[in-house]
C-alpha cells in the first residue's frame, strides 16, 4: 500500500471511530467544503453545511453499531478512493427494534491545500433490506 492510500486508511479509521461515538463536529471535518453525500434511498446532499445536517439528523435518530471490510484503497495525486462493504446496526433512539443492515460503498477522497485527505464524495447502497439485529 502507498504511504498516500495508507493515510486514506488512517483518516478512514479515524472517521468510523468518530461515527461510533456519533460525533458529529469531528466527522464533519472530514468532509471537504463542496462533499455530496449520495445515501441509499434518498436524494443527493451537497455541501458540507448540508452533510452536517443530514449526520445531525441521523444521529437525532440512532445510536450504531458498524464494521467496515475495505477491499481497496487507491491513490493518485491529489484523490484516492476507496470501495468495501460494511455492516451497520441501527439502535433507534425512540427504543423501537434495532436492525442489522448490509451494504457497499464508494467513498472518494481528496487531499486538501494543507496535505490533509478528507472525503468528497461518499455513496453507499444496501444489499438488502434491513433485518433484526
Amino acid at each position: 500500500m502507498s504511504s498516500d492510500a495508507a493515510a486514506i486508511a488512517l483518516a478512514e479509521a479515524n472517521w468510523l471511530a468518530a461515527y461510533l461515538r456519533g460525533d458529529v463536529p469531528i466527522l464533519i471535518g472530514y468532509y471537504v467544503e463542496d462533499a455530496v453525500l449520495l445515501p441509499d434511498g434518498e436524494p443527493e446532499v451537497r455541501g458540507r453545511a448540508a452533510v452536517r445536517a443530514w449526520i445531525e439528523r441521523f444521529f437525532a435518530r440512532y445510536t450504531v453499531e458498524h464494521s467496515i471490510d475495505n477491499s481497496e484503497i487507491v491513490a493518485n495525486g491529489e484523490w484516492g478512493f476507496m470501495r468495501g462493504n460494511w455492516l451497520l446496526t441501527l439502535h433507534p433512539r425512540d427504543g423501537t427494534a434495532s436492525r442489522r443492515v448490509l451494504g457497499k460503498h464508494l467513498v472518494l477522497w481528496r487531499r486538501e491545500i494543507d496535505g490533509v485527505w478528507r472525503v468528497a464524495r461518499d455513496m453507499w447502497n444496501t444489499d438488502g433490506p434491513a433485518e433484526p439485529a
